[in-house]
C-alpha cells in the first residue's frame, strides 16, 4: 500500500487603480484552503485501486461567497501489457456555499491509454 496526504493555502490580493469601476475591491484578498487523503492498494502485479478524500474552503473577501468542497473518489487501474491500460473511477462531489442551495454530485469515468 502506498499513501500520502496533502495540505495547502494561497491567497489572491486584488490590486486595482482607485478610479476604476474596481476601485470597491482594492486591497481585498482571497484565502484558499485544501487537504487531501489519498492511498493505492495493488491487487496483482497488473491491478491497483486507489481512493482519495479531499477538503477544501475559500475564505473570499469584499462580501463574495465563502464555498466549502468535499469528495471522495475511488478508481480501479488495470494493465494489459507493456503499452495499454484501462481506468475505471467513480466520486461523490458536494460544494456548499453561503445563501445558495448545496450542489452533490456523482462523478464516473472509464478510459481506457495506449502508450506510444
Amino acid at each position: 500500500m502506498n499513501w500520502g496526504a496533502a495540505m495547502g493555502w494561497s491567497q489572491r490580493k486584488f490590486i486595482t487603480p482607485d478610479t476604476t469601476i474596481f476601485a470597491a475591491v482594492n486591497g481585498a484578498r482571497d484565502n484558499y484552503y485544501h487537504g487531501e487523503l489519498f492511498a493505492v492498494w495493488a491487487l496483482d502485479p497488473r491491478s491497483s485501486v486507489g481512493s482519495s478524500i479531499y477538503a477544501s474552503y475559500l475564505d473570499a473577501s469584499a462580501g463574495s461567497l465563502d464555498v466549502t468542497n468535499y469528495g471522495t473518489y475511488v478508481t480501479y487501474n488495470r494493465s494489459f501489457g507493456r503499452r495499454l491500460s484501462a481506468r475505471a473511477s467513480l466520486g461523490l462531489d458536494a460544494i456548499d456555499a453561503d445563501d445558495l442551495e448545496d450542489i452533490i454530485s456523482l462523478l464516473g469515468q472509464v478510459g481506457v491509454r495506449y502508450q506510444f
